[in-house]
Formats: structure tokens, sequence, C-alpha cells
């Protein structure tokens, strides 16, 4: 105990509220202590009276009124020597169970006090939360349950760099909702890149949420993040784990289309992508800036700049994110994949088609122990809605004829 609580400041709510169960415990040990004394007092009084009875009951009724001092001595002396081991044995041995039983009813005080009150957790170092931890999961649901738990929680117990828009670590109030569109020849035929608009569909994606508790650098004057269309996955995993990517999307071009859109002069890309993308990005309802673009055989990201200043302005520990584009796909593919890539409460996925869409299908895979309910709604719209956190990776593939 003296380890633990001297990772603590004197002043800290800890300390404070153990001084008040130290209060009280010294003055129920008092209280204690002079009930016992009472107690003994009358018992002893009892227990004379009761033996003074019993002596002139004993010299009248069975020695006729005769008194003798020798064989009233070796009586009592007779008594003391059998009842005095048992009332020894028995007091150190009420005194132990007592201290004992009391040291246990405080140690759960104070244990219970620290457990239900988060701000006396957080005035305990880090390692030592950890430690709690560790043992309340190994105290609930065993050794290797803990472990398996542990392993999950990780990621967001882990002290880690929170200055980063995509690692937050959880999302609220998602609302995600992409339409395709067969009928594009007359909304394709002036994009530059595309040879021939009959070849593709149109998808339009809307997502919006929300990350609580976000703390900003707002030391920095802009900060960045990109967006990602990734035409080669292979090694997509090592590059979105090093850059700070708020989205990423498949892009499914035909090979010399999207010859086209590398061998593009800076300007003419960025004409380019903002014809056809229509990209539109709000950070807590500040508009985010296009910067630049990379570009290479796997794909390409789009890097943008929020203004930290304005952020600051918002006054607010919630991140709202806003996003709106619109991209073309191959009509060759026949699929695409709505996926929740961190744990959301409630998310809602919408996916809406129109009539060139023949027998549209949901394959689901939301993991985590909640339900998900799916309707189809006009014929043309399925909305899947999340009762509970849903973990990644998890979402709904949606293909068709």
């Amino acid at each position: 105990m003296v380890t633990l609580f001297g990772l603590i400041s004197k002043k800290s709510p800890v300390v404070i509220i153990l001084n008040e169960i130290m209060k009280t415990r010294d003055i129920l040990n008092k209280l204690r202590i002079n009930s016992m004394r009472h107690l003994a007092v009358i018992l002893c009084l009892v227990t004379i009276l009761v033996w003074v009875i019993l002596f002139f009951v004993q010299l009248y009724v069975f020695n006729n009124g005769q008194f003798d001092a020798s064989d009233l001595i070796n009586n009592i002396l007779g008594n003391l020597l059998g009842i005095l081991p048992p009332i020894i044995i028995f007091n150190f041995a009420y005194e132990y169970l007592t201290k004992k039983a009391v040291s246990k009813d405080i140690s759960d005080h104070i244990a219970e006090t620290i457990m239900a009150d988060s701000k006396v957790l957080k005035s305990f170092s880090y390692d030592a939360q950890e430690k709690f931890l560790e043992s309340t999961l190994r105290a609930m649901i065993g050794k290797d349950k803990s472990k398996i738990a542990l392993s999950m929680l990780s990621p967001y117990v882990d002290q880690v760099d929170n200055s980063r828009f995509s690692d937050f670590g959880i999302r609220k109030n998602m609302n995600y909702e992409i339409k395709v569109n067969s009928q594009t020849e007359e909304i394709l035929k002036n994009i530059s890149f595309i040879s021939d608009s009959s070849d593709y569909i149109l998808l339009t994606e809307s997502l919006s949420y929300s990350k609580p508790n976000v703390k900003l650098d707002f030391s920095e004057k802009c900060h960045k993040f990109k967006i990602a269309f990734c035409v080669d996955n292979q090694d997509l995993e090592d590059k979105l784990k090093n850059d700070d990517y708020l989205m990423r999307e498949n892009l499914k071009l035909k090979e010399e289309d999207f010859q086209k859109l590398i061998n593009m002069s800076k300007d003419e890309l960025e004409k380019c992508i903002i014809q056809t993308f229509l990209f539109k990005i709000n950070i807590n309802d500040i508009e985010a800036v296009l910067e630049n673009i990379e570009i290479s055989k796997s794909g390409f990201s789009l890097i943008y700049q929020v203004n930290m200043h304005n952020l600051q302005n918002k006054n607010s520990d919630d991140l709202s994110v806003d996003i709106f584009f619109k991209f073309p796909q191959l009509r060759s593919v026949h699929d695409f994949q709505a996926v929740v890539s961190e744990p959301t409460y409630c998310p809602c996925i919408k996916f809406t088609w129109d009539k060139g869409f023949k027998n549209v299908q949901p394959i689901t895979y939301f993991s985590g122990n909640f339900n998900v309910k799916g309707e189809k709604y006009f014929e043309n719209q399925f909305e899947y809605k999340g009762e509970d956190w849903i973990f990644p990776v998890s979402g709904v593939t949606f293909t068709w004829d």
C-alpha cells in the first residue's frame, strides 16, 4: 500500500478520501473499545452477583449455614483453574478475528471507493492504472481471457500520439451513404482521362461522424491529412500505418485511363481531380483546402489541410468530420465494400442504386456481440443500423449482376 500510494501527491483526491476513511476507522475503533469496556464491567458485576447468590445458596442449603474458609478457597481455586485457560484462549482468538474482520472491511471499503470513482483512478500513474486494469480483468474473467481482452484494449489504452486525425480511436454518430448510378454516359463524357464513359458507373459517397475527447495540437498553424484512392492494395497496409489518412477508397479504372492521370501535369491533374471527384471535406464545419496530389502506379493521395486557428475557435472537445465526393468505377466490377475501420457506436450504412442494377445483395461481416438491423426500402435501397459498438474490421459488401 505504501508503494502504491507513493505514486500520488498528498493533495490528490485519493489521499483525501483515504484520510477520511482512516478517521472513520479510528472513530469506529474507539467506539468498539469503549463498548467492550462497558460490556466487560457489566459482565464482571453480573458474575460477582451470581457468585454471591450461589455462595449463600450453597452455604445455607448444602452446609446448614456452617462456613469453612479452606473449602471455599479450594473451590475458588479449582474453578479459576478450570475456567481461566478457556477464557484466555477465547479472548485472544476473539481479538484476532475481530481485528482481522475490521481490517478486511477497511480494505474492501478503500478498494470499493477507488474502483467506483474514475477521478480517483486518474490520480494514479499510468503504470498503476494499467496494473489495476490487468488485475480487475484477471479477477473477472480469468487469466487467459484477460490476456485476450488486454490485447484488444491495448490500442485504446496505450499512450499514443493524439495529434493526428486518424489516431483518435473511436467514432460516434456515423452516417455512411453510398449511391451508384449506371446512367453515366452524359455525366462522364467530358472527363478527360476517361476514354469511354459507357465502361463506367458513378459512385457518390457521403460520410459523416464525430470523434469524442479530441486533443489537438493548436501550436501548429495547419493540420494536414490525406484521402487515398488505391489501384494496387499490396503495399497499402504499411503505407497507411505511417501517414495521417482520414479515408481511403479502392479505385477501379482501366489501366490506360489511369495512365493518362499519371502523365498529366500538376495543374492538369488537380483540375481533373476537382472536376471529376467534386470533393468537399469539412472538419468541425471548417472547410479543408486541397494542397497537393501525390500519384503513383499504386494510386493517388489527396493532401488536404485545415486551419488550426479556426478549429480552436470552435471550442469543442469533439471532432466532427464530413466528407462528400464522387468517383467512377469500372462497370465490370460488381461489388462495393462499406467498411467500419474503427470502433464505432451505432453506425448507419445506406446503399442506394438505380434501375440499371439487378439482383443487388448484401454480404454482412459485422463483428461484436450486438444486433445490426438491415432493411430494404423501395426496392432500391438497403440500410443497416448498429445497436451497439461495432468493432473493426466490420462492414457489408454489396454485390449485383
